[in-house]
């Protein structure tokens, strides 16, 4: 992130959390960039403009559940789950590895803001259909039962 925020120096980037190389991110950081330690997610997904996931490894990243289900768009590594969490080019975009990829898809994000917001829109809605606490709770108790099902025969 730190290295996209020096490609993109006009976007403020907003770090939320904490950990064991806080301090030495917080030093390599430019003036672009805020920390704002840990904070209360509901908080931040309604003030961000974007969620930005820079990782090189993903199970099933549900702050990026989180962030779609505020109607906030998502850039991000294509890894792990990530592909089956966010819809490319429709509730946000995919990409490698690269910080100019990730960083010119953060550019597309900010077009799609100052046009209508399309993609916040698209990805609160596919959120919504896919991830919502009952088709969740519904697909889990699918699973279990498929599972006794099996058990018991």
């Amino acid at each position: 992130m730190i290295e996209i925020a020096r490609l993109l120096p006009k976007i403020r980037f907003i770090m939320a959390g904490g950990g064991e190389l806080l301090d030495r991110v917080k030093a390599s950081a430019p003036s672009n960039v805020s920390f704002v330690g840990y904070q209360d997610k509901n908080e931040m997904w309604s003030i961000a403009d974007i969620a930005l996931s820079t990782s090189d490894s993903e199970g099933m990243p549900l702050s990026l559940i989180e962030a779609q289900m505020a109607g906030v768009p998502v850039v991000s590594t294509n890894v792990g789950s990530v592909s089956e969490i966010l819809e490319d080019g429709i509730t946000g975009y995919l990409a490698g590895k690269d910080v100019k990829e990730l960083a010119s898809k953060i550019e597309m994000v900010i077009e799609d803001l100052e046009s209508g917001a399309k993609l916040g829109k698209a990805a609160k809605l596919r959120a919504e259909r896919e991830f919502s606490s009952s088709v969740m709770a519904d697909a889990h108790l699918g699973l279990y039962k498929d599972v006794l099902d099996k058990v018991s025969r």
